[in-house]
């Protein structure tokens, strides 16, 4: 995966895309499993590759609230709140912030025990 970053790169940025497309275009990212790897990419080693993995990320959990129930079964918040405690960039945090943000609109929102993590985390943006 990390032997060609520039092809990791495109790829991710063009998922992240077709993640900000419509309800279709979201879900065929989720049939085809590609939120699976685009999760795994979180923890890039490639800082321009985890945030557009990231970004995806959001963009999948403003989708729908399947797909947001989903994403966070499979470990996506977990890797948001890893990065909120370790981030350095704020670029990085921004993202992050932006992506947990859209974890908690829709009509059913998950549960607070869930998203109650983030609330721990004072920022200076």
């Amino acid at each position: 995966d990390h032997k060609l970053p520039e092809f990791v790169y495109e790829a991710i940025t063009c998922i992240c895309a077709i993640t900000s497309g419509n309800a279709d275009q979201v879900k065929s990212v989720t049939i085809k499993g590609a939120h699976k790897k685009m999760i795994a990419l979180c923890d890039s080693p490639f800082i321009e590759i985890q945030e557009q993995a990231i970004w995806g990320v959001g963009n999948l959990a403003a989708d729908n609230n399947q797909i947001r129930e989903q994403i966070i079964n499979e470990g996506a918040l977990n890797k948001l709140l890893f990065y909120l405690k370790s981030a350095e960039r704020n670029s990085l945090v921004k993202n992050v912030i932006w992506a947990f943000s859209n974890f908690c609109k829709g009509k059913n929102p998950p549960k607070y025990e869930i998203i109650s993590p983030v609330s721990f985390f004072k920022f200076n943006i």
